[in-house]
C-alpha cells in the first residue's frame, strides 16, 4: 500500500534531509549501472518545444561509485549538473547541502532544483534506489532488461527533473510535463532504457510521492551530485552482515 505524505512533510523531507554541511573528500572509484545515451541539453528551450535541429551527444548516463580518501567508506551517487564533469581516479572535495540545494551552477542554467523538484527526486529514489546504498535497482518491469537499463533510466529522469524549464510549479504538475521528445532536455534512449523511463514516468504521476533522505553534493569545480543516505537500521543490519534486497516498486 503507497503511503500518502502531507506536502508539508514532504517539504520538510526536502528541505531537512541534510541540514548539515558535511565535508566529503572522495575519489571517484569507478562508474556503476548505466551506460551512455544521446542526450541533447538546450537551456533556451521551454518543456514543450521542440526545433528539429537538436544535436544529440554521447554522453555518459551512469552512477558513480566514491571512495573515501579517509576513512574508506563507499558511496554511491547520480549526477545532477549535466554541463560540468569528474574524472575517474581523481579526487574531489564536495560539501553536504539539502538536496533541493543542488545543482549550485552559480547563476547559471538550470539553478538549484527547490522544493518542488527535491519531492519528485525523492520519489525517484525510494522506487528505483536501492535502501542500503543507494544505487539503482531491478524492479522487474521486463525480465528482458537489465540493470544498465535501469542505471541509464535514473540518470535521464535526473537530469529531466533538475534541468527541464517546467512551466508547472508543484510537484504534481511539474510530473505531468516530463517528456524525453521535447523541451531543454531531450534524449534518443535505447529500446529498454525508454521501458524504464516509461515505467518512472507512470510512477511521479500516480498521485502518490513516496520520500527517501538524500542529500546534494556540491563543488564549484565539479558535477554536483545527489546521494541517498541509507536508514540507520539498514546500516546497522549491514554491519551484521544481514541478508538486505532492493526496495520494490510501491505500485500495484
Amino acid at each position: 500500500m503507497k503511503r500518502r505524505l502531507s506536502f508539508i512533510a514532504l517539504s520538510a523531507l526536502g528541505i531537512a534531509a541534510a541540514s548539515h554541511a558535511d565535508l566529503y573528500s572522495v575519489v571517484l572509484d569507478s562508474y556503476g549501472a548505466g551506460k551512455r545515451q544521446l542526450v541533447s541539453a538546450n537551456s533556451q528551450f521551454g518543456w514543450d518545444f521542440s526545433s528539429g535541429t537538436e544535436q544529440f551527444y554521447n554522453v555518459r548516463a551512469l552512477e558513480h561509485n566514491w571512495v573515501d580518501t579517509i576513512s574508506g567508506e563507499e558511496y554511491v551517487t547520480h549526477c545532477v549538473e549535466i554541463y560540468q564533469g569528474v574524472t575517474l581516479d581523481e579526487s574531489y572535495d564536495f560539501t553536504g547541502t539539502l538536496i533541493a540545494d543542488v545543482p549550485q551552477t552559480g547563476g547559471s542554467w538550470p539553478g538549484v532544483m527547490g522544493i518542488e523538484r527535491a519531492i519528485l527526486v525523492q520519489d525517484l529514489y525510494a522506487n528505483y534506489a536501492s535502501a542500503s546504498n543507494g544505487a539503482v535497482i531491478d524492479t522487474g518491469i521486463d525480465p528482458g532488461l537489465d540493470i544498465d537499463d535501469y542505471g541509464a533510466a535514473f540518470q535521464l529522469m535526473l537530469w529531466e527533473i533538475t534541468h527541464e524549464n517546467f512551466s508547472a510549479t508543484s510537484a504534481t504538475d511539474i510530473a505531468q510535463q516530463i517528456t524525453f521528445e521535447l523541451g531543454a532536455i531531450q534524449a534518443n534512449a535505447d529500446l529498454g532504457v525508454q521501458a524504464v523511463l516509461e515505467d518512472m514516468f507512470a510512477t511521479l504521476n500516480d498521485g502518490v510521492f513516496d520520500s527517501a533522505e538524500l542529500e546534494g553534493w556540491a563543488d564549484p569545480f565539479a558535477q554536483d551530485q545527489t546521494r541517498l543516505i541509507p536508514a540507520p537500521g539498514v546500516m546497522v543490519a549491514l554491519g551484521l552482515a544481514l541478508p538486505m534486497s532492493g526496495r520494490r516498486r510501491r505500485r500495484t
